[in-house]
């Protein structure tokens, strides 16, 4: 079913754009919008030469209205003009448009944290470590400069690879993003070697085009040593068909990226000194996320990636961390405990038990008579109908929508009383407030994790 929606959606967009090219008789095309993220279909709509070029706007979803809009304002309305590339190249540059953090904030986190770390402030030393790691066989968790812009992750959140390695498909998958094992992987190549190994006359630098291996580097379609005993059928993720075969889709295409110097120098001078001592100009570069997850932005987003999958190095700036520098006790996730549960500290189970009587539990006396009787505690704050009773009579917000169900709920119920006249009879617990914190970022300096606390919890206070 997904091939053949895939088919129709490819003659659809071909018929469009020929149509578009017989009105407009413009030369080149820019796409925007979910569809245009479809590489497979950009792909061929580039292949077909309907136009001399195509270009996507790397953010191509509801999110890139966002930069359309400040665009349009910029230049129409403040009437700025326009910059354009003096090399004809891509104005946006890579689309590194999000946050980024100093190598002070990396040192502060890892400092505070006492997690062991290497310093390399040379960027050339420091891409020849990170490129000797991946010929090694290494999985390497990068994080360095701006965040992307868009889906895509582009050399600023991205975990890397030796593309040329047969098992490094199955296991990125199995032990990293814990997703199915045919799932594909991109290959990231050096602008100017991409026509050597693919089918592409031109720059991919946002993942956006789909192109095939060029045939000379196909091979002939060999079962592996990777067929389980038990297994009579092979799976096509474990077949090699190529010399690239961790970037090779089952049809022999592969969602290219091209990197300029312009764009990424530092994830460039990396694929460059990994052609140096291996002599290919590709690697595998996949999203600094595991499955169901956003793709990290913060460092301590990505140390805890790090810690939970089989990642062998982590670059944070120029800071170089190894698995098996890292102490035991902070590998792995630890079980989350009930909010109603005990604290690992004496200490913060009692300033939560009185932050609690002195808030809701004063307040009591205050809220809807027809509520269920006694007082709240911790535990009945978890009953989504007691909530509701409870807080309707000082509430404007719509309960029904909000399902105050668990301790998310109490989370939102409380930072929406503080927004509400409420807050004046709260504001005598700021104080309250501010040592509970304290305290839990007392218990976050012990360990990677707050424990027995929800993430909703922590933000509240």
């Amino acid at each position: 079913m997904a091939a053949s929606i895939q088919e129709v959606l490819n003659d659809v967009v071909l018929r469009i754009a020929r149509h578009a090219r017989q009105l407009t008789g413009a030369k080149h095309l820019v796409m925007a919008g979910g569809v245009a993220l479809n590489c497979v279909t950009n792909g061929k709509l580039l292949k077909a030469g309907i136009f001399d070029d195509l270009w996507v706007q790397p953010a191509a979803g509801d999110a890139g209205a966002a930069l359309g809009a400040a665009l349009l304002v910029t230049h129409d309305y403040f009437n700025i003009p326009r910059w354009r590339s003096p090399a004809a190249r891509d104005g946006q540059r890579g689309s590194y448009l999000g946050p980024s953090f100093s190598l002070e904030e990396v040192q502060a986190f890892l400092d505070r944290h006492l997690i062991p770390h290497r310093v390399i402030t040379d960027r050339k030393a420091r891409a020849e470590v990170v490129a000797d790691a991946l010929s090694q066989g290494k999985v390497v968790g990068y994080f360095n400069g701006r965040m992307e812009f868009g889906p895509r992750a582009l050399g600023a959140r991205s975990i890397l690879a030796d593309a040329r390695n047969a098992d490094m498909q199955s296991k990125i998958n199995s032990q990293i993003k814990f997703r199915e094992s045919f799932r594909p992987f991109a290959p990231a190549v050096l602008h100017d070697r991409v026509a050597g190994y693919f089918e592409l006359d031109r720059e991919s630098p946002y993942m956006a085009l789909v192109a095939n291996i060029r045939p000379e580097r196909r091979a002939a379609l060999q079962e592996t040593a990777l067929r389980d005993k038990d297994e009579e059928v092979v799976r096509p993720s474990r077949v090699v068909r190529s010399d690239l075969p961790a970037v090779t889709h089952v049809d022999y295409s592969a969602r290219i990226q091209t990197v300029h110097p312009d764009d990424k120098s530092d994830f460039y001078a990396v694929i460059s000194a990994f052609e140096t001592k291996t002599g290919c100009p590709v690697i595998l570069n996949t999203s600094f996320n595991v499955r169901d997850e956003p793709i990290v932005c913060r460092p301590r987003d990505a140390y805890l990636c790090f810690m939970r999958t089989a990642m062998d190095m982590l670059v944070l700036e120029d800071c170089v961390l190894w698995k098996h520098d890292q102490p035991e006790l902070m590998k792995g996730p630890r079980p989350a405990r009930d909010v109603g549960g005990q604290w690992d500290s004496p200490e913060v189970d009692r300033a939560i038990a009185r932050l609690f009587d002195n808030t809701i539990g004063r307040l009591h006396g205050n809220f809807d008579r027809r509520s269920p009787p006694g007082p709240p505690t911790r535990e009945r704050m978890s009953d989504s109908y007691y909530v509701k009773r409870q807080l309707s009579a000082r509430c404007t917000w719509d309960l029904e929508v909000a399902a105050y169900d668990n301790e998310d709920g109490l989370a939102r119920a409380l930072q929406e009383l503080w927004s509400d006249d409420a807050s004046l009879e709260l504001a005598g617990t700021a104080a309250m407030h501010a040592r509970v914190a304290a305290l839990l970022a007392t218990e976050i300096d012990k360990q990677v994790e707050p424990a027995g606390i929800s993430s909703s919890l922590y933000a509240m206070f």
